[in-house]
């Protein structure tokens, strides 16, 4: 998650505006992708 905000970070200060949101669109749909892994890990987090 940290790598993800450093690479928009990066991108939006070298004025890429294409390259930041292609990051920060693959950085909001990440939890789609960890969802059922995080669910079976920490389940009492979603009571």
């Amino acid at each position: 998650v940290i790598d993800d905000h450093w690479a928009i970070l990066k991108a939006i200060s070298e004025h890429n505006s294409e390259k930041a949101k292609e990051l920060t669109q693959k950085h909001l749909s990440r939890y789609k992708i960890d969802e059922s892994a995080i669910r079976s890990r920490y389940p009492d987090y979603f009571k």
